[in-house]
């Protein structure tokens, strides 16, 4: 989940937060709900694939579930952050600008926010490469939809 809410973020040229089972996209202009929707839907693909996956499986399921998704989690980044290259959201020139609308947003609301540093983890390689082959497949397109309740969008 942090991997796909980092990436999102970023293709879309916002900043996520999270806490307390909620997701904050911090953004410009409609970025943080596209955002929100994509996240939304990227996560919900790869639970359904992952539970898929290990339907059939006996040991070890949870960490086969784990690595699974940590391979789907990694081609969507790659996707991701391909479809940023191809397509930014905010012309270059208006890059610093943004980003410094967004900074002040999330120190206002968030002023006790700090950066986590990725933990290291253990997959089962057989797992993970599945999810990698799977997740590749997922088709990221533009649109736009309210975030759910389950996100919420500030808008900077």
């Amino acid at each position: 989940m942090r991997t796909i809410s980092a990436y999102t973020a970023s293709a879309f040229g916002c900043q996520a937060i999270g806490g307390d089972c909620v997701l904050t996209f911090i953004g410009v202009g409609s970025d943080p709900v596209v955002a929100s929707y994509t996240y939304s839907f990227l996560i919900a693909e790869v639970q359904r694939l992952a539970k898929t996956y290990v339907k059939n499986i006996v040991e070890n399921r949870e960490m086969h579930r784990r690595s699974y998704a940590n391979g789907a989690a990694n081609s969507i980044a790659v996707a991701l952050l391909k479809m940023a290259k191809d397509t930014p959201v905010t012309p270059g020139a208006l890059v610093p600008v943004r980003d410094a609308l967004i900074k002040a947003t999330t120190k206002q609301l968030f002023p006790e926010v700090r950066t986590l540093k990725s933990r290291r983890t253990t997959v089962l390689s057989s797992a993970y490469v599945q999810g990698q082959q799977d997740g590749a497949n997922i088709q990221i397109h533009k649109g736009i939809a309210d975030g759910g309740e389950r996100f919420s969008a500030a808008l900077a």
